[in-house]
């Protein structure tokens, strides 16, 4: 047995703890440390995403039963007892359905492309989810995965390859419900992503950028766009020991420019809203998969897994479109009258450690961004279960007739207004 005297225990130890700071220097140092956290952050921003797909599927289901005088889901609970947690557990039986469902293919589809449409629905949305800044910094990390300057260029670029999986559905099923289903989704991205990008200018005009997270920074410190105007100087603990100092933040951040610019904002913010339920393919424009004309559209012929795709597709794309709303209009992870974004004074409590308000507050923005987009997700079921869907000749006339000019002259008169207003 090999036995060592104390100076060689002591060796050992020293040899431990050095290779330890070894590990940790090389844990540290900017490249690694880089890969490692964007690591961390994905696995979690997709856990995350992913849990509140299934609920967000729960809460569709109970929406839609209290505004039709229904039940819903309320039996599914804990397993072998009889605690039923108002059905919370409905979508973990979902999806145990789905993934033990039999996958009947029919033998008269394009197999390959049959196999790979379901995942070119499902990726795009979870790619557009890598430039959403959704929360400021938490233990000096900033919470966005892909930190790009031309983040929106990539979010339309990403989510516009959507449509690729649905015609494809549509044409390999070989069948005439899904490739009706499948032409209908091409023609409609296509129409309505053009008042989509065309929105989204006049917020590069006022901010000037394309990055993400500085466009929630611009609006941290000026204010949210759909917002006319934002307090100056103002906090909370400030205005607890000074209440006129209230007063003197709105009146120091009170602008004739941005009262002026609040119109061709709201009028962005509406379209982009609109567009996002034609690109999400969202009653009232569900024409790809209108069920009463369609049977289930492009997805008709799937079962199992493949069906299961799609449809956490369609929801995942409907929270990636509420972040992208939530980060250019609704001001991000920033909560409303805490301009400066400040943990102390958003905290008040001083005996609290520096570090430990920093991940309060940090964590407090991430509660703030999903919160938000979350009450986005509530509308986008309210809306789906109280307006009936658009005739498909109506679908085409807002998107052509009404949005897309309506978008171009927002431009001009936001241009109008940032050249000759300036105070």
């Amino acid at each position: 047995m090999l036995r060592l005297d104390s100076s060689g225990g002591l060796l050992v130890t020293k040899w431990r703890r050095a290779r330890f700071m070894d590990i940790l220097n090389l844990l540290l140092s900017p490249e690694i440390f880089l890969v490692w956290t964007s690591l961390v952050k994905t696995l979690v921003l997709l856990g995350i995403i992913l849990g509140l797909v299934s609920y967000t599927v729960y809460a569709e289901r109970k929406v839609s039963a209290f505004i039709q005088n229904r039940v819903g889901p309320n039996r599914v609970g804990i397993p072998l007892t009889n605690v039923r947690l108002l059905g919370l557990g409905q979508p973990i039986a979902d999806a145990l359905k789905l993934l033990l469902k039999e996958n009947f293919i029919p033998n008269s589809v394009n197999k390959f492309y049959y196999y790979i449409a379901p995942k070119l629905a499902m990726i795009p949305p979870i790619l557009v989810l890598a430039v959403l800044p959704f929360g400021s910094e938490l233990f000096g990390v900033p919470m966005v995965i892909a930190d790009i300057n031309i983040g929106v260029l990539y979010v339309f670029a990403v989510s516009s390859l959507g449509v690729y999986g649905i015609v494809l559905a549509g044409w390999a099923s070989n069948s005439k419900y899904p490739f009706l289903g499948g032409i209908r989704s091409s023609s409609q991205m296509i129409s309505y992503e053009l008042a989509l990008g065309l929105s989204v200018v006049p917020v590069f005009l006022i901010i000037g950028t394309l990055s993400l997270p500085e466009i929630v920074d611009w609006q941290v410190k000026n204010g949210w766009l759909v917002f006319p105007f934002w307090p100056q100087g103002f906090s909370i603990e400030a205005a607890m020991h000074d209440p006129k100092i209230i007063i003197d933040s709105i009146v120091a951040g009170f602008s004739v420019q941005r009262i002026l610019l609040w119109i061709p904002m709201l009028i962005s913010f509406v379209i982009f809203l609109v567009a996002m339920f034609a690109e999400t393919n969202r009653a009232p424009f569900d024409l790809p998969e209108a069920e009463q004309e369609l049977v289930g559209g492009y997805h008709t012929e799937y079962s199992g897994m493949g069906f299961a795709l799609f449809f956490l597709g369609e929801y995942a794309a409907m929270i990636a479109g509420s972040g992208v709303i939530v980060t250019l209009f609704l001001g991000g992870w920033s909560l409303p009258l805490v301009p400066d974004g400040s943990a102390t004074s958003f905290l008040g409590l001083p005996f609290i450690p520096a570090w430990m308000a920093g991940a309060l507050w940090g964590l407090v923005n991430i509660g703030v961004f999903f919160a938000k987009v979350s009450a986005l997700l509530f509308f986008f079921i309210w809306v789906r279960w109280t307006v009936p869907r658009f005739r498909y000749d109506q679908l085409m006339k807002l998107g052509w007739y009404f949005f897309f000019e309506l978008a171009l002259v927002n431009i001009f008169i936001t241009a109008i207004v940032l050249a000759f207003v300036k105070f």
